[in-house]
């Protein structure tokens, strides 16, 4: 009897319509997920993690643990880091997007080309496609821009170099330091910036020259 209603079943499916077919398996495969990349705030009260199905990773839930709810959905941006103070950063696609989940403040940013968290100083630098530096508070408040950005280097915490084209030379800035003055000005085209892991030196390789150490104090 069950072979019959296999050969049934095979033989009547292709009366369907081919475009049916398709949104009927799509609708039964969308039912299936499973939970990856579970993230917690410092403080414990949030939480984000990714739903991922055969045809779409980039779901991301962030969940109220205290009450169990979710407060927001984000989507295609699959990288999530906290702030000490539980602000959220999520990124990916070219898209940006900053959480405050105390103030109830969410903000969003296109057409970018990476953004990170300082973690310790609660604050966000957000480097768009056309070269502009943004650092922000933990709600997305703007607290300096530094237009032409080539490179930066950051411990991810509590420091943040960048370096700046200004017309044919190339700048290092303190971008946490509102101080006028470069760190460090050549004429040479700077092809890498590094922080070394106390945060204290910068490393910077340039087109014609070896490395060159310079202390940040």
């Amino acid at each position: 009897m069950k072979k019959i209603f296999i050969i049934l079943l095979f033989f009547i499916y292709p009366l369907c319509s081919s475009q049916e077919k398709d949104d009927t398996l799509q609708l039964w495969i969308s039912k299936f997920h499973t939970i990856n990349n579970l993230t917690s705030s410092p403080n414990g009260q949030l939480a984000t993690f990714r739903k991922m199905y055969p045809n779409n990773i980039d779901t991301v839930l962030a969940i109220d643990l205290q009450k169990i709810k979710t407060v927001d959905t984000i989507l295609q941006m699959s990288g999530q880091v906290f702030t000490k103070n539980s602000s959220l950063l999520s990124s990916g696609n070219g898209k940006a997007q900053i959480n405050n989940f105390h103030q109830g403040i969410k903000k969003k940013y296109e057409n970018i080309r990476i953004a990170e968290a300082l973690f310790s100083l609660n604050q966000f630098l957000i480097l768009d496609k056309q070269g502009t530096l943004e650092l922000t508070d933990d709600s997305g408040n703007p607290i300096r821009k530094i237009p032409d950005t080539q490179l930066f280097a950051t411990d991810k915490s509590k420091a943040l170099y960048a370096c700046q084209k200004v017309g044919k030379q190339h700048h290092i800035i303190d971008v946490l330091d509102n101080q006028s003055q470069p760190l460090y000005t050549t004429d040479r085209t700077v092809k890498q910036i590094l922080l070394n892991a106390m945060g204290s030196q910068l490393i910077l390789i340039e087109s014609e020259s070896n490395a060159t150490l310079k202390s940040s104090s």
